[in-house]
């Protein structure tokens, strides 16, 4: 880390799923070569996500601390003040220049409040065109403590989303004061290159003359049911000619079967693996994807090579992954799978036609869009 260069802390919130942490990974590398970036998260899989140039420091997770207390009088942990506590010191010591937060404005739990109150740097909010239900958008993420904190002491919300499509920055329940923040700058997701592509097909040792299907549920926590239905079909004599790569995921209740290897082969074409660091070049270099309806799996699979994209919601009680689907249809021909005993007729119809043509042109340009509104606002604010 270059102490000569402006720093910037961003904070990811503690989602069910890694998107919240990858959108402001790609974003740190954007800002690299101008900041000097500090990811701060709770999330474990930081450590095998994150550039070996980016420092991070990893927080105890909510849920972890809250399990482990022993309840012995005059002992118990205030969650919620232990991470606001560390939080703090941790901008006390780093003197960021910039903060930027992705989802909650003041976290989780309004672990952050107090930081954004007293620090004086810029602040930025990173949002997805698509945050829940109106209830969770109205009474959670734009209730009025958080519009307050918006209007009062945030610097610009960026949407990280097309802004061709309808999103939650028409609603007029949100103040003016609060949109007029709003600012579409395009999709975050990694950028995946020809080489990326043809160099993981390399290390695959894969046959190019029988297709490749990756199937994976992101983050891996409520897709469970996906995954099981994946391994299930992979080995069915029909797909016997079938290359299958499986991602468990980092955060999945599937047992693993073996402690001393991260991947195994379940069948001589079908690999298992407990999770892959590469999965987002995977997804861009698969003849077919099989994945969840989640932001960062969609967006990753659009990339690359040209192909069949089944996709399947893995939320229960909402339906966001099932509007991901549905608006990144308007980009690429993505099949929706609304019940996963429909799964191995839909693969096997994929397998027997040609890769689709992308419909339209994304726009997955939002991390570096960012890094630019930072850079000229910073320009603005110091030069004075």
């Amino acid at each position: 880390m270059k102490l000569h260069k402006p720093r910037v802390m961003l904070f990811a919130y503690d989602g069910t799923g890694l998107g919240h942490l990858m959108r402001l990974i790609r974003v740190a590398e954007c800002l690299k070569d101008d900041f000097n970036p500090l990811v701060v998260t709770g999330h474990r899989a930081v450590c095998n996500m994150i550039p070996e140039d980016i420092e991070f420091i990893r927080l105890p997770v909510f849920s972890t601390i809250a399990s482990k207390q022993t309840g012995m009088k005059g002992h118990s942990l205030n969650v919620k003040e232990f991470r606001s506590y560390t939080l703090l010191h941790i901008v006390k010591l780093f003197k960021p220049h910039v903060l930027i937060t992705d989802y909650m404005p003041a976290g989780k739990k309004n672990e952050l409040l107090e930081l954004i109150v007293s620090s004086p740097c810029l602040k930025y909010l990173i949002m997805r065109g698509d945050i829940g239900s109106l209830d969770q958008l109205q009474n959670i993420v734009f209730n009025t403590d958080n519009n307050m904190l918006i209007n009062k002491f945030y610097n610009r919300v960026f949407i990280a989303s097309d802004a061709r499509l309808e999103d939650f920055s028409s609603d007029m329940s949100i103040p003016r004061a609060v949109r007029d923040k709003f600012q579409h700058v395009g999709y975050v997701t990694k950028k995946v290159s020809k080489d990326e592509i043809y160099k993981i097909r390399k290390d695959r040792k894969l046959d190019e003359t029988r297709p490749w299907v990756v199937c994976s549920a992101g983050g891996g926590r409520m897709g469970e049911e996906l995954i099981r239905e994946c391994i299930k079909m992979a080995q069915e004599k029909s797909f016997a000619r079938v290359q299958f790569d499986i991602v468990r995921g980092y955060y999945s209740d599937i047992p693993w079967p073996n402690d001393l290897y991260d991947t195994i082969m379940l069948s001589p074409n079908v690999r298992f693996s407990r999770s892959v660091d590469a999965l987002s070049i995977m997804h861009a270099a698969a003849d077919c994807v099989i994945c969840s309806g989640g932001y960062n799996s969609l967006l990753e699979t659009m990339q690359g090579r040209n192909k069949q994209v089944l996709a399947y919601s893995v939320q229960v009680d909402e339906d966001e992954q099932l509007r991901n689907i549905m608006n990144f249809q308007h980009f690429y021909p993505i099949q929706h799978v609304s019940k996963l005993e429909t799964l191995p007729f839909k693969l096997k119809q994929c397998l027997n036609e040609p890769a689709p043509i992308p419909t339209m042109d994304i726009d997955t340009n939002g991390a570096r869009q960012i890094a630019n509104w930072i850079k000229k606002d910073f320009e603005n604010a110091y030069s004075l």
